[in-house]
């Protein structure tokens, strides 16, 4: 069984690998933008493909 320092040494040696608050905060704000453009992209994509149905059937 592993001494009480050798298990410290172990979590202090994995604690500089773990996200912040910050960190956390930036890849909210990141995904967040992500959906947004996702979404109006395809907003305008199916607009467009609306306008294409409604030129067509038009002429």
């Amino acid at each position: 069984m592993a001494t009480n320092e050798e298990r410290i040494a172990t979590i202090e040696g994995t604690i500089p690998h773990l996200a912040t608050k910050a960190d956390l905060k930036d890849l909210e704000v990141r995904l967040t933008r992500t959906m947004y453009a996702l979404g109006f992209g395809l907003a305008i994509t199916f607009f467009g493909v609306v306008v294409n149905i409604l030129i067509s059937v038009l002429r």
